[in-house]
């Protein structure tokens, strides 16, 4: 994903990604710790920050306190250095959700939000966004417009046509900038034009390795 993402759009113009998708489950969160991790051990500079106020989960995957994070930051309670979260991984930072906010919609489209994330862009080379799901909260949409653009993720067997192009829509309504689409969960069937690919892969690392 971030090889793709990569050659989709210049650096300048991914300072921040938004990452979200149709429905829960979909592993949204997965995609964006990943991403941020994979970014971070590319050598960048990282933010990632949890704007799920509804259903946090960022800072129990790194096993970091929720206490403060952006909900301080957007009512001007705190710092961005004094919110933010070092990990043990070279380069990546994490900003928690923090308190759950009675608006979090309001929020995040307030212009104290835009001013974070132009604070967050000017000192991290990429600023990740793990948001609510499109259509369970208004809060994605909202932050889609403050963004240089969104990653969106469906699960495999669980997301419908018909949600995931609703969901695709509603972000290309608010003119969001939509990088692309990824798929989780999928299963590589035996025998399969996927699965062979990836046998492939393994057996020509492994042949790289001996060399």
């Amino acid at each position: 994903i971030r090889t793709a993402m990569q050659f989709s759009a210049p650096a300048a113009r991914q300072r921040t990604i938004l990452v979200t998708s149709a429905q829960p489950e979909d592993g949204k969160t997965t995609v964006a710790c990943n991403l941020a991790l994979a970014a971070a051990l590319a050598g960048r500079r990282v933010l990632l920050v949890d704007a799920n106020f509804r259903k946090a989960a960022v800072h129990r995957i790194f096993k970091v306190e929720r206490a403060q994070g952006l909900s301080h930051l957007l009512v001007a309670q705190g710092s961005l250095e004094s919110c933010v979260v070092r990990t043990n991984v070279a380069g990546l930072d994490i900003l928690p959700a923090g308190p759950v906010p009675p608006n979090p919609a309001e929020l995040l489209g307030s212009e104290p939000c835009r001013a974070f994330l132009a604070a967050a862009a000017s000192q991290y080379d990429q600023v990740i966004i793990d948001s609510a799901p499109v259509l369970v909260a208004s809060d994605a949409v909202v932050l889609a417009t403050a963004v240089d653009g969104v990653v969106m993720v469906v699960r495999a067997k669980q997301s419908t046509r018909g949600v995931s192009r609703r969901a695709s829509q509603l972000l290309h309504d608010v003119g969001a900038h939509l990088f692309g689409v990824v798929l989780n969960a999928a299963q590589a069937a035996r025998g399969g034009y996927f699965r062979e690919q990836l046998r492939t892969f393994y057996e020509y690392q492994d042949e790289e390795t001996a060399k």
